[in-house]
């Protein structure tokens, strides 16, 4: 039994990953963007390097990573560890 209806309107295609980060693209550069949506942005970025393929998009990305992803801290003992390697090195000379 075909269940097909040709004679009827098509309804709108659903919306693709990459048309969804368009849309939240716009909205992070509103600021209106959800943490979810902002979530969703960052997994999908990390799948789909053709959403970023524009210039313009680029740059929104770029900045948004840069305003939103935080630095690693440096472990406390990374200044004395580089510290005795200076005096290692310049003992040794």
């Amino acid at each position: 039994m075909n269940t097909t209806n040709h004679g009827a309107a098509r309804s709108p295609e659903p919306e693709t990953d990459c048309d969804k980060i368009a849309t939240v693209l716009d909205k992070v550069e509103a600021g209106d963007a959800s943490p979810e949506e902002v979530d969703y942005l960052l997994d999908h970025a990390q799948d789909c390097s053709p959403c970023f393929s524009s210039i313009d998009k680029q740059r929104l990305f770029i900045a948004f990573v840069q305003g939103n992803v935080r630095q690693k801290g440096v472990p406390a003992s990374l200044a004395t560890a580089i510290r005795t390697s200076i005096e290692y090195e310049v003992a040794a000379q």
